[in-house]
């Protein structure tokens, strides 16, 4: 499974209707290559925990990795150009180049910042209070950038329509 998503993401250019992945080539090769590490480690800790006479999996763990992942996405966030592959692909986000990069702008700090602090509290918090934690922060990540990207859309609209 890690092995096809991590192809995936080195073709996924290809198959671009507007081409412009192919621009986006290495940091979509970078993110396929971090989510098939993270598959392949969360694979490892399913097999070693089975393994080992039914240790329990550790949910924290899991959830912990996700957040790192959350965070080298967002790492990429503000350099990734318009596509219909990666990122907050809305419809006024793809039409707008310069909604697409205030909106990933914002969106890589609250990626990397709300991943680093999913993966420390749901590492140390008991099981249940990280799971709680982690959607609601992860609510959060998305709802913020689609809302900014939303209300930032409508203004631009409005300007153009006094404009005209």
């Amino acid at each position: 499974m890690s092995l096809l998503i991590y192809y995936l993401f080195m073709n996924i250019y290809r198959i671009d209707p507007k081409k412009y992945a192919a621009e986006n080539k290495g940091r979509l090769q970078r993110i396929g290559f971090a989510v098939a590490v993270f598959i392949t480690a969360i694979s490892c800790l399913i097999i070693y925990s089975g393994a080992n006479g039914g240790s329990r999996f550790d949910i924290s763990l899991v959830l912990g990795g996700v957040g790192l992942l959350f965070a080298i996405i967002g790492n990429y966030m503000p350099n990734m150009k318009p596509n219909y592959f990666a990122g907050f692909r809305l419809p006024w986000t793809l039409e707008n180049p310069d909604n697409w990069k205030k909106t990933h702008a914002l969106a890589a700090r609250l990626w990397f910042a709300g991943g680093l602090f999913l993966a420390v509290v749901c590492l140390l918090a008991p099981a249940i209070i990280a799971v709680i934690i982690f959607f609601t922060v992860t609510l959060v990540m998305i709802i913020i950038p689609v809302v900014f990207s939303y209300r930032l859309f409508k203004k631009t609209k409005m300007e153009n329509t006094i404009n005209s």
